[in-house]
């Protein structure tokens, strides 16, 4: 600062736009100095006298300083600062000393998981919190849950403070193991399936448990080496929560938040063959086309219906029923009337990809009822998303692998212009194009020199750089998007 005369709120302004130049997401960090001395902070200074109140023997008054934080935290014109600094200041710590009082109240208690889940939503170092400290031996303590599901287990009948203790439970898991495994440890399921059993009439509740359901049971955090998530999948299932929440979907069966988000609960646990039969066999598949016929108009659930489908027939029984039934053309239906909606599409692309998937039968059936023009259709709709034409070019791979009698159909309809497109715009796409175009009898080269350098790609090929294009404020230009949600095994 002193080499280029410059103040600190000068230096710091500077390195910002420095930072945002590049690309660096600056979200989750202060970027402005409104204040410089902390002590005039509003958001500071309340923070510190709930933490005063909290360390008093009686706590007298801590709620309503808690409250009016609260407001202002929601009231803040840049929320991922002010998270940033109530987080800074001991905000959290102080909530989670609060929560492990004996005498804490149940208005208390959703206040302080309502500012929690304020916390850490979209903000990763304030979710760290959660999981602090870390033993060298025993890893990560969590000791921020434990006051979060003691107080939940102390007020067990309430359902209004279950679904604010839950709504912070299912932001908490998401992609950090750590988490998902102290919530499962600390009788998280336990919880979940009182909730079934005995606030089911709470629609808002059962949606929760439904989310909560699905993120403890999605393997999302990439930096674990492990994940309990399909262990965890399996307990669902051994505790005998699928009846519970087939009887929950029945009961709000109207309700589409409810409906989508008891689908994907489901999705996240039939991953073993077991667990699949089950649903096969206790009509978890016919309430689910039931919700998917009675709400075909909403994207978001259709889409929810077509992943579950695709998780579902990663397993061969259940592919061949939900190809040679009547789920088929329910897909078919749902992929004509959301053609526009990229994310349908694509858990559609992934369900038929599965259910071809070394079954001869089943891709006639998906040939018979129109969708070898619905892949490409969707490959022409939606140049721009990788996954779209990944998908869809493994369905093709897979249809035309056991029935090469179909090669003709596609090519005829331009298969071969669509797959080396999506190729040379998304590098994503160039091993999924590279046997596509082998199993079509195509000219397939190697993985393609412009594989990911076309038109639509966010980066345009230069003769000494990588020029970014629409990158700004979204991070490391070099960062992959690798998020699978539905996990495809080539047919070999």
């Amino acid at each position: 600062m002193d080499d280029f005369g410059m103040s600190r709120e000068e230096a710091v302004e500077d390195a910002i736009k420095q930072f945002e130049m590049q690309g660096v997401d600056l979200s989750n960090i202060a970027t402005t100095l409104s204040c410089v001395d902390q002590d005039e902070v509003p958001l500071v200074v309340l923070t510190r006298e709930y933490t005063d109140k909290v360390n008093n023997t009686e706590q007298q008054g801590a709620h309503e300083v808690l409250t009016k934080v609260l407001k202002l935290l929601r009231s803040s014109s840049d929320a991922n600062e002010s998270k940033t600094i109530a987080g800074n200041a001991g905000l959290l710590q102080s909530i989670f000393t609060a929560l492990a009082a004996d005498d804490l109240l149940e208005d208390q208690a959703m206040t302080m998981f309502d500012c929690l889940a304020f916390l850490i939503q979209g903000h990763p170092t304030n979710q760290e919190k959660l999981k602090e400290p870390r033993d060298i031996v025993h890893g990560w303590k969590c000791e921020g849950m434990d006051a979060v599901m003691g107080a939940m287990r102390r007020m067990p009948g309430r359902a209004d403070v279950q679904l604010k203790g839950l709504k912070l439970c299912t932001l908490g898991a998401q992609k950090c193991e750590p988490i998902k495994a102290a919530i499962v440890d600390r009788g998280g399921l336990e919880m979940l399936k009182g909730a079934l059993q005995d606030l089911s009439e709470s629609a808002a509740l059962m949606a929760e448990v439904g989310s909560c359901i699905h993120a403890l049971a999605t393997a999302d955090d990439l930096t674990s080496i492990a994940s309990k998530a399909f262990d965890t999948a399996r307990d669902v299932y051994k505790q005998e929560m699928l009846p519970l929440i087939y009887q929950a979907f029945r009961k709000h069966r109207e309700d589409v938040e409810v409906v989508q988000e008891l689908v994907y609960a489901l999705k996240a646990v039939s991953i073993q063959e077991d667990i699949v039969k089950s649903v096969l066999e206790e009509g978890g598949v016919e309430l689910i086309k039931d919700g998917m016929r009675q709400h075909m108009q909403h994207a978001n659930l259709v889409s929810r219906c077509l992943l579950f489908f695709a998780n579902l027939a990663e397993n061969d029984k259940a592919k061949t029923e939900l190809c040679q039934g009547d789920a088929l053309p329910l897909m078919i239906e749902a992929l004509h009337l959301h053609a526009r909606n990229a994310f349908a599409v694509r858990c559609g692309f992934a369900a038929f990809a599965s259910m071809a998937l070394r079954m001869p039968e089943n891709t006639e059936r998906i040939i018979e009822h129109g969708g070898d023009k619905l892949l490409l259709e969707g490959m022409r709709t939606h140049p721009k998303f990788p996954e779209v034409n990944r998908y869809a070019m493994i369905a093709i791979r897979n249809i035309v692998v056991r029935r090469p009698e179909f090669v003709p159909l596609f090519l005829e309809e331009g298969a071969e212009e669509l797959i080396r497109r999506a190729r040379d715009t998304h590098l994503k796409c160039a091993d999924a194009a590279f046997d596509c175009l082998r199993d079509l009898g195509c000219e397939y080269g190697g993985l393609g020199d412009k594989a990911g350098k076309g038109a639509y790609s966010p980066y345009m090929h230069c003769e000494s750089s990588l020029d970014k294009r629409n990158q700004v404020g979204r991070g490391s230009a070099m960062v992959s998007c690798i998020s699978p949600i539905v996990r495809l095994t080539l047919d070999p």
